[in-house]
């Protein structure tokens, strides 16, 4: 009875002593007057990883977390400006929360949650929110181009649901909400490949998962795109054109090269053989006798200084002023 007594004694001491460590920290913990605020941080921090968690296949968090992660913010903000309150060395609770220390979880949790979570979610492609951390009053609206997707999105599932009341034949389906799935993936392509606009990642998933099901599980035909079709036809009409015309014009200029080279043939097959000047000059015989009649009458002049005595040397130099009157008057090169 005494050992219950005992023991009823010590639970009472132990719920006390918690009572106090609540109210006013352990006399000897540095940082117990910002337990307060980091505790309120680390509830926003779970909300919203809770939520991003809740919404991570497939990854939905712009459209179903925005209220948690707007809390965040404005918490992370007031945390950060935090300059009232401060540990027992004085230290502000901003600081001891966010740099006092070699690692701060509640930093990396923050960083995490605002890049690695809602920016590589391309959140602000989707919606803009119109931050007032002064008086906490924080709202937000989706861009056009999201509100026309989820307008699309929509008339193509109610379509699907009337379809799904009366008949389980997927084929109802993909007779009768064909329309639909075709005016949503044409706004989603178009935005899709426009270069300065952009979807955040829970229309992509959204519309991945729709083309999915519609081709893998429902077994419905490609779907119908008037405008690409037409686009493609034009296409194919413009590529065979200019490859005709290519093809056209490269026989066209090897005809002309080939007659014009057919007719030079011919205009010098029925030219007369050389006479004359142009025999004399271009006549083995009459270069033996020039050259000899030169070496003759040259021989008992005086041999201008640095020149052999050999009249070998004066061969090359005729050889080369005959090669040039050959080729003035040859026929081929100068045709009169």
């Amino acid at each position: 009875m005494m050992k219950r007594a005992l023991l009823g004694a010590v639970f009472v001491f132990f719920l006390a002593g918690e009572a106090l460590v609540e109210a006013y920290g352990e006399a000897w913990d540095l940082d117990a007057p910002c337990q307060t605020f980091v505790k309120r941080l680390a509830k926003s921090q779970a909300k919203m990883i809770q939520c991003a968690s809740n919404f991570s296949s497939p990854p939905k968090v712009c459209t179903n977390c925005i209220e948690e992660y707007m809390q965040f913010k404005q918490t992370e903000y007031e945390t950060k400006l935090e300059k009232n309150e401060t540990s027992l060395d004085g230290t502000p609770c901003s600081q001891v929360i966010y740099s006092s220390y070699l690692l701060s979880y509640n930093a990396d949790v923050s960083n995490t949650i605002t890049h690695k979570i809602w920016e590589q979610s391309r959140c602000d492609s989707c919606l803009h929110i119109h931050w007032d951390h002064e008086s906490g009053n924080n709202t937000f609206d989706y861009e056009d181009s999201t509100m026309t997707f989820q307008l699309n999105l929509f008339q193509w599932r109610n379509c699907v649901s009337n379809v799904t009341s009366y008949s389980s034949n997927t084929s109802e389906i993909c007779t009768n909400c064909m329309d639909h799935f075709n005016e949503l993936f044409k706004f989603y392509w178009e935005i899709y490949t426009a270069p300065e606009i952009d979807f955040c990642l829970d229309v992509e998933t959204t519309m991945n998962d729709t083309i999915t099901i519609w081709h893998n599980v429902w077994q419905c035909s490609d779907d119908l795109k008037p405008f690409d079709r037409r686009h493609d036809a034009t296409m194919l009409i413009f590529v065979s054109v200019f490859l005709f015309v290519i093809t056209f014009f490269f026989y066209a200029g090897s005809y002309i090269q080939a007659e014009r080279a057919q007719r030079n043939l011919l205009q010098y097959s029925r030219m007369m053989p050389p006479t004359g000047l142009r025999s004399r000059l271009m006549s083995s015989s009459t270069l033996t006798e020039d050259f000899s009649l030169s070496s003759t009458s040259h021989a008992g002049q005086l041999r201008p200084a640095g020149l052999p005595a050999s009249s070998s040397c004066y061969f090359p130099i005729f050889a080369f002023v005959i090669i040039t009157r050959v080729g003035y008057f040859n026929p081929i090169l100068h045709w009169p």
